[in-house]
């Protein structure tokens, strides 16, 4: 009759704690698969929180770059390549820095690592900016 104890503890064993650790088991990875994508699901927010942030400086660092260029004190400061006159302008557009590629000219402090927009000045807001002679 030994045997037959056995056995039926080995059923009772099959039929009640194996299944019951087969389900713990479950639980544990479906609670981990979910916990992982709740994570992932929140970094994927700050992301696009973070990125949203950052447009929004640049197209603000843009828009004061635009408007800069439309300044006539400005532009006639380019034109003249007087550092000393774009540096007071440049002082209150925060994040913008000049460089001309005809004359190398380097204005204002020099970004490290950022987005680079350019922003063209303009002679009476249509037309390029062009060094005028003095017979028109």
């Amino acid at each position: 009759m030994g045997s037959f104890k056995a056995k039926l503890v080995a059923y009772f064993v099959l039929l009640s704690l194996v299944p019951l650790a087969v389900a713990f088991w479950g639980f544990t990875s479906v609670a981990g698969t979910s916990e992982t994508r709740r994570v992932d699901a929140r970094l994927q927010a700050g992301l696009r929180s973070a990125l949203a942030a950052y447009q929004e400086q640049v197209q603000a660092a843009q828009d004061r770059a635009q408007k800069l260029a439309r300044d006539r004190t400005f532009q006639l400061g380019l034109l003249q390549q007087d550092v000393a006159a774009l540096t007071p302008l440049l002082r209150r557009s925060k994040h913008v820095y000049v460089v001309t590629t005809a004359s190398n000219l380097h204005v204002g402090p020099r970004p490290g690592l950022a987005a680079t927009r350019p922003a063209s000045p303009t002679d009476h807001g249509s037309s390029p900016l062009r060094r005028r002679s003095g017979a028109q």
